[in-house]
């Protein structure tokens, strides 16, 4: 549906017209879960109900196809549309999601329910990276005795570069104690104290605050709490490409 599959993407099913019973709203969940442990078809089955949105998780025996199913949100389908302007808007998009995909995926920081970063904060991270880029070139300061402008009129799409400066950002300059991220109206930052403290969320200010773009009062980076060490590891190899290139 996005276009921004790797080998080892889940799989996602949205299951609509599911009963809930208001007194546990986890029922349904774990009534799944028993059923398809109960069939034989995977090697692993998880009901993570605790979650912003509760899932059960599955491996499948014959494939190893990791599926994630959650019931009655259509919020994916939502955010799934939007993805794919997305790409079609930032030509580099796609192959940096994919790269950044499986670093986050070696390194085990790609499951939102244990504190890492998704694939839908990572493509939005992405995004708002080459907002300012883009920004940045629309900016085109003019030399002060021609009047010519002294900047590329589109920015340069080097996917070498591009992914160098990602790291550094994130991994760097990024002020995660002060800033937020928000996509609307081609993208800005926001002051993360202020809009935190209007959610009632400031227990964690060295996370990553970020504005889901379908709706706008939800932070979707409040439960990335192993962000530090993610962004250490952005770091990390943003040293060691750099050194790469410094080789003789």
């Amino acid at each position: 549906m996005t276009k921004i599959l790797t080998p080892t993407s889940d799989l996602d099913i949205l299951v609509m017209g599911v009963p809930e019973n208001k007194r546990d709203s986890s029922e349904a969940y774990f009534t799944l879960g028993e059923k398809i442990k109960d069939s034989n078809l995977v090697s692993y089955v998880e009901c993570i109900t605790n979650a912003k949105v509760p899932i059960v998780k599955l491996d499948h025996k014959k494939t190893g196809i990791s599926v994630d199913i959650c019931f009655n949100n259509d919020s994916g389908l939502r955010t799934g549309t939007l993805i794919r302007q997305f790409v079609k808007d930032y030509p580099p998009l796609r192959p940096m999601v994919l790269i950044l995909k499986i670093f986050l995926t070696q390194r085990r920081m790609n499951e939102t329910y244990s504190g890492g970063i998704g694939s839908f904060v990572l493509t939005l991270m992405i995004v708002s990276f080459l907002q300012m880029k883009q920004r940045q070139c629309a900016s085109r300061p003019v030399h002060p005795d021609t009047g010519a402008s002294t900047s590329l009129p589109e920015p340069s799409w080097n996917l070498g570069t591009l992914l160098l400066e990602f790291l550094h950002l994130y991994g760097v300059t990024f002020n995660y104690f002060s800033t937020g991220i928000s996509l609307p109206d081609g993208g800005s930052y926001l002051v993360k104290r202020k809009r935190a403290k209007q959610e009632g969320n400031n227990a964690r200010p060295n996370m990553l605050y970020m504005e889901n773009p379908d709706l706008p009062d939800l932070d979707i980076g409040r439960n990335s709490y192993t962000m530090p060490k993610i962004r250490r590891s952005f770091e990390h190899a943003h040293q060691l490409l750099t050194a790469a290139l410094g080789d003789p």
